[in-house]
């Protein structure tokens, strides 16, 4: 842990008094485990410490953020990316809803966590959210509504689980249409798992005894990848992290403009930052079943949408979009570079480079492939994205010693349309 970690660490763990509107919600929440409507589990007698395991990770290194984490990564890749990722992403958003008002009392409120947050990401290069975006997810988020009860007897699954002595709220959401990011608590009195510096969400597949980093999750019926920071200590035994889905694998067809959300998790392993293993059960871990659903609304009214329809060497760019969380590029690539090692550098007219938090692509009929890139945050009215040969090289030309493939000017303000 670094100097800067440190001193946030210690900041966040400040007592902060919390609002009578956060009171109040806090106590519609309990209420509902006074009246039965969501009943505790035991814990499982049968699971207790794992011994640590360790795997070569064999990825090759990337000069870009890879925010995503792909099915087809192994297991130990997606532990790497989510014990990186639980350092970098910590914070509340408005009205954070916890079961036990005891706990609650002790956490900061919404603006105290993202002022030591900024302070944190601004002398940091790059992060897995840069200031301006999470100053904007937070302006734009709102409480999420109850789902509608599911059928089947599944009327009891609502924004709040608790089982094996571990409650989960999803409070919060934001969603622009390309992502939706929302809350994330965790609440247990188990001493040993409040020991844990951050915890990691899990999930367990028939006949593997290896947990996977990630959940089951779903948008409408429609299952999709979820990708949940660990979910750092934020008081006396209370942990919070942020989530995110990303729509690529979805088609419009599948999104309306309000959507339930369905989570399940199948354990919760914790972790300890001067503990480094390559497992994700941590030192101890919690199996139980927290099954979780909300409802959000999608709000597409900040985003800013340009036709580009601009091409250099057989690159094209049809579209680009800034959201208040993201800068979002569409840009067909060549058959003959369709499967290569690309870079994408996104620059702004001062020569500001927007970073890549990931990179998907499809193929084509004609042998192209078509990427979805998405950078951090921009607002500039005219960008600039450059296309470089990964496995290439060009000593001496510029800052990046790569060949050049592609440099397409992105006006932002020409052709702009509503999204």
């Amino acid at each position: 842990m670094n100097r800067s970690e440190q001193i946030y660490f210690h900041k966040l763990k400040k007592e902060v008094a919390i609002p009578q509107a956060m009171d109040d919600r806090l106590e519609d929440i309990y209420t509902q485990i006074r009246n039965g409507q969501i009943r505790m589990k035991a814990p499982d007698p049968d699971m207790q410490r794992r011994p640590a395991s360790r795997r070569e990770d064999t990825r090759e290194g990337t000069s870009e953020s890879c925010f995503s984490v792909n099915r087809g990564f192994s297991k130990n890749a997606v532990w790497k990316w989510t014990a990186a990722a639980a350092l970098c992403m910590i914070f509340l958003l408005s009205g954070l809803c916890f079961a036990n008002p005891a706990f609650a009392k002790d956490l900061p409120i919404l603006g105290d966590v993202f002022e030591r947050l900024l302070e944190n990401r601004a002398n940091s290069l790059i992060g897995h959210k840069d200031q301006t975006a999470l100053e904007s997810i937070a302006e734009h988020s709102a409480p999420v509504d109850e789902a509608p009860a599911a059928p089947e007897n599944e009327a009891s699954v609502t924004n709040l689980a608790e089982d094996a002595g571990i409650v989960m709220t999803v409070s919060d959401a934001y969603c622009d249409g390309y992502d939706l990011y929302y809350t994330f608590s965790v609440q247990t009195e188990d001493s040993e798992m409040n020991q844990a510096d951050y915890l990691l969400m899990l999930r367990y597949e028939e006949g593997d005894p290896f947990p996977y980093g990630s959940i089951h999750g779903s948008v409408n019926g429609y299952e999709t990848e979820v990708t949940l920071q660990g979910s750092e200590k934020s008081g006396d035994g209370a942990f919070v992290s942020l989530a995110r889905i990303n729509f690529a694998e979805l088609t419009r067809e599948m999104l309306a403009e309000e959507m339930t959300v369905e989570l399940e998790i199948d354990g919760v392993g914790a972790h300890q930052t001067d503990l480094v293993s390559d497992t994700m059960a941590g030192y101890k871990t919690v199996r139980g079943n927290w099954k979780l659903r909300f409802q959000v609304r999608m709000d597409t009214s900040n985003n800013r949408t340009a036709l580009i329809d601009s091409e250099q060497n057989g690159f094209r760019v049809q579209k680009a979009v800034q959201t208040p969380s993201n800068t979002h590029v569409e840009c067909t690539v060549p058959e003959e570079w369709a499967e290569k090692g690309l870079v994408f550098i996104l620059t702004d007219d001062g020569g500001n480079r927007t970073h890549v938090e990931f990179t998907r692509y499809s193929r084509q009929d004609d042998g192209s492939s078509l990427y979805d890139i998405s950078f951090y945050r921009s607002e500039a009215d005219h960008l600039t994205l450059q296309v470089y040969d990964k496995n290439g090289t060009a000593q001496g030309q510029g800052d990046i010693p790569l060949p050049l493939l592609a440099e397409i000017p992105l006006d932002m303000t020409a052709g702009a349309v509503s999204d």
